[in-house]
């Protein structure tokens, strides 16, 4: 044991409570998520060997790392229940079933409920990811027979992660012809990013589903893997200006504290 944990040893030992300056420094080691810990893997029903994704860490395991592998277990353990009601996806109509089994195949969260707001039909998908989780909402209209996808990721904007998000959401929906709903935004008091698309096309879907995931991957990254995320010379090589319409533009001009590509601006006279 090094010296603070002896002295917290002997204060707790002979006083049965800890100093604010020993109390301050404990919080900073045990409140902020660890490094090495990735609740995705560590969950019940990950797939992984939970003594390689948390026992072989356990040292390094702060107490926001466990409140956040219970939190996730709950969930786990909540899907897993709603599972075994007997509601069947069969059941629901063709366009919003196609929609779930692209979402089963792609693996993309578990599925959390479905909830029936009629004309509208509700199925929720949680999405485990480092320290934090993220929720995805598919929305159906059964009388109009649309549907809209939402994606919510909770989380703190750190290295300036959520803006490259919104980023990289809006340059790959353009590229992909996928259609924004909602223009992502982030939340910063309550630490919310947030976008939605129509779901026009369904043979758009697997294009879509692939953006969430990369997105999702996004959120785990650290200061120097953030640097490739949106790269404005792949972009440019892509043909991103061809498919740009006025539309487009003035999306890419709503939010252009998130999007900061030089030539691409330039070349939009934005």
């Amino acid at each position: 044991m090094d010296e603070f944990e002896v002295r917290l040893l002997n204060d707790i030992s002979n006083q049965g409570k800890i100093s604010e300056r020993d109390r301050e420094r404990l919080s900073s080691l045990l409140f902020p998520p660890s490094k090495t810990f990735a609740v995705s893997t560590a969950r019940i029903g990950s797939g992984a060997i939970f003594e390689r994704q948390f026992l072989h860490i356990s040292e390094e395991i702060t107490l926001e790392d466990l409140f956040t592998l219970f939190h996730q277990n709950i969930k786990a353990c909540v899907a897993w229940q709603k599972s075994q009601l007997g509601l069947s996806l069969e059941l629901l109509p063709q366009g919003l079933k196609s929609l779930t089994l692209e979402c089963e195949k792609e693996n993309i969260g578990a599925l959390m409920g479905v909830n029936l707001l009629h004309p509208l039909i509700e199925i929720t998908y949680n999405i485990p990811l480092r320290n934090h989780s993220g929720n995805l909402k598919i929305l159906y209209d059964t009388e109009k027979k649309e549907s809209s996808i939402t994606l919510d990721f909770y989380g703190y904007n750190r290295i300036n992660r959520m803006e490259v998000m919104a980023a990289r959401a809006v340059l790959e929906s353009i590229l992909n012809d996928l259609s924004l709903e909602m223009v992502p935004t982030y939340d910063s008091n309550r630490s919310i990013f947030s976008v939605s698309w129509r779901v026009a096309d369904e043979k758009k879907v697997p294009s879509l589903l692939k953006l969430i995931k990369n997105l999702s991957d996004i959120t785990c990254f650290e200061g120097n893997e953030m640097r490739s995320v949106v790269n404005e010379e792949e972009y440019l090589n892509k043909g991103i200006l061809d498919k740009i319409d006025e539309h487009n533009k003035e999306l890419i001009k709503g939010i252009d504290v998130m999007i900061n590509i030089p030539e691409l601006r330039k070349r939009l006279n934005i």
